[in-house]
């Protein structure tokens, strides 16, 4: 069950069943808290390059904003983060946490209205790097959930699922999979050795030992004659890959960069 919670004035209790988020204090005066999104079932595949991610808010007020607001986001250093425990004290402060960071300046005041307003001002720096130290676990699977957490100075109020379910926390990662691509030497002239310079030489440099039966790598033998060894791959199948990008619209050729959204709720 995916879930959102923040610490409350009560230090580490977890404010469970509110209807809004407040990153930095839950108010202008202060009562400062740390908030906590998991996301379950990441489906992305294991070592996927990730081109981009974000956390996508809604507004949910405008009384409380301040600016500046300043926000400090980092990933729980988990392969799959459990479901948080609502009656477990300090639960988000707790968990370990990935020694890197990322720092969200959020957008002026004036980019925090109407209420319910969601667009790129409501959207964190890119957590590419956050979530690319994720799917680059030994232990993550496709499926896993992962978790975020933010903390930081000002006030900026969004909605949460209890206070809107249609407008809760979005995650938004793109990504390219993984593509093995083998290729194997096929004719004899494409694998040879050549002389070079360096230590013990007493072979003539720069001509190609061709026709060898193995190849040698820095020294043909133990007492010296440096070599280098080139590699001629002819049948080597890479993908090419494109991505335009106009206004919302996109379009991306083998192999695809796929978008995954995710809901947070309780």
């Amino acid at each position: 069950m995916d879930t959102w919670c923040k610490s409350k004035k009560v230090l580490g209790l977890l404010d469970n069943g509110s209807s809004d988020l407040e990153f930095g204090n839950a108010s202008i005066t202060g009562d400062p808290q740390l908030v906590g999104l998991r996301f379950g079932n990441i489906t992305i595949p294991k070592g996927s390059f990730i081109t981009r991610a974000y956390i996508q808010f809604t507004v949910d007020a405008t009384n409380k904003n301040t600016d500046p607001c300043e926000v400090t986001i980092r990933a729980e250093n988990s392969d799959n983060p459990v479901t948080y425990n609502t009656a477990d004290t300090f639960n988000l402060t707790k968990r370990p946490k990935i020694a890197d960071s990322v720092k969200w300046n959020v957008s002026p005041l004036v980019n925090w209205t109407p209420v319910g307003r969601s667009n790129d001002n409501q959207k964190t720096a890119d957590i590419k790097l956050l979530v690319q130290s994720i799917v680059n676990r030994d232990g993550f699977v496709s499926g896993n959930a992962t978790a975020f957490y933010l903390s930081g100075n000002g006030t900026c109020e969004v909605e949460s699922f209890f206070g809107d379910a249609p407008k809760a926390t979005l995650l938004v990662i793109e990504y390219v999979s993984p593509i093995t691509v083998s290729s194997r030497v096929n004719d004899a002239n494409d694998d040879l050795e050549e002389f070079i310079a360096g230590a013990n030489q007493t072979k003539v440099l720069g001509l190609l030992d061709n026709g060898s039966s193995d190849l040698e790598l820095g020294n043909e033998s133990v007492t010296g004659d440096p070599q280098m060894v080139g590699m001629h791959l002819t049948t080597c199948k890479f993908l090419k890959v494109l991505l335009l990008v106009k206004h919302t619209y996109s379009l991306q050729l083998m192999p695809p960069i796929k978008t995954l959204t995710h809901v947070g709720w309780l």
